[in-house]
C-alpha cells in the first residue's frame, strides 16, 4: 500500500538530517557518537527519497532495507552510497573485529574466554 508523503514530512525529515549532521560535528563528540549521527542523517535522508516515491520501509529489518531501496529507486544515482552503508560498511567492521580479536589472542588472551 501506498501512502502519499507530505511537505510537512518532508520538511520533519529533513530537520532530523540537519540536526543529526549538526549534531555529528560536535567538538569533543566521541568518534562514534560522530559517525552515529551521520549515519542516522544518512538513513533519514534515503528515507526522504524513499517517502518521496510513497513508499515505507517497515520491520526489524528496515536500515538495510532502506539502502537497497534507495538503490533500487534511485536507478544507480546513489548505488555506491547504497553499497556502502549496506555491504562495505560492515565488512569493515568485520574486519576490524577479527583484527581486534587477533590483537586480544596475542595480548590480552584471558579476555577471549
Amino acid at each position: 500500500m501506498s501512502i502519499e508523503t507530505s511537505a510537512i514530512e518532508v520538511q520533519r525529515l529533513t530537520g532530523v538530517a540537519r540536526r543529526e549532521l549538526a549534531d555529528a560535528e560536535i567538538a569533543g563528540l566521541s568518534p562514534d557518537g560522530s559517525f552515529e549521527h551521520g549515519y542516522v542523517a544518512a538513513l533519514t535522508a534515503a528515507t526522504i527519497f524513499i517517502r518521496a516515491h510513497a513508499e515505507r520501509i517497515h520491520g526489524a529489518d528496515h536500515h538495510r532495507l532502506t539502502f537497497v531501496r534507495l538503490a533500487e529507486l534511485g536507478g544507480g544515482r546513489w548505488a555506491n552510497a547504497a553499497d556502502y552503508f549496506q555491504h562495505e560498511l560492515c565488512s569493515q567492521a568485520k574486519r576490524f573485529l577479527e583484527e581486534v580479536h587477533a590483537w586480544l589472542r596475542a595480548e590480552r588472551p584471558e579476555l577471549l574466554r
